[in-house]
């Protein structure tokens, strides 16, 4: 899938992480403007995942830490405000 951030498009693909990246959940290429998401993550993990990578998408000077932080806020009002995702994107790669 596509989706824009900040006018520029990016691709976003979920796939099957390698035993050698087993702490990344996601992330965010800027130069291919691509994102990768890991298609076993669900809920509440998968809606950070989302926000914190878009959030390299729009604001790629931001440091970790602020993303992190940022993401975190973010997702933890989202969640408290009832989203969820019923109808999760095809998974595909």
């Amino acid at each position: 899938m596509k989706h824009s951030f900040r006018g520029k498009s990016y691709r976003v693909r979920f796939r099957q992480f390698a035993p050698h990246e087993r702490d990344a959940t996601g992330l965010c290429h800027w130069d291919e403007k691509l994102i990768e998401v890991d298609k076993n993550r669900s809920g509440k993990v998968l809606l950070g995942i989302l926000l914190h990578e878009g959030l390299h998408a729009c604001l790629p000077d931001l440091n970790e830490d602020a993303v992190a932080e940022t993401e975190e806020s973010l997702a933890g009002l989202l969640w408290k405000l009832g989203w969820r995702n019923d109808k999760p994107p095809e998974r595909k790669g």
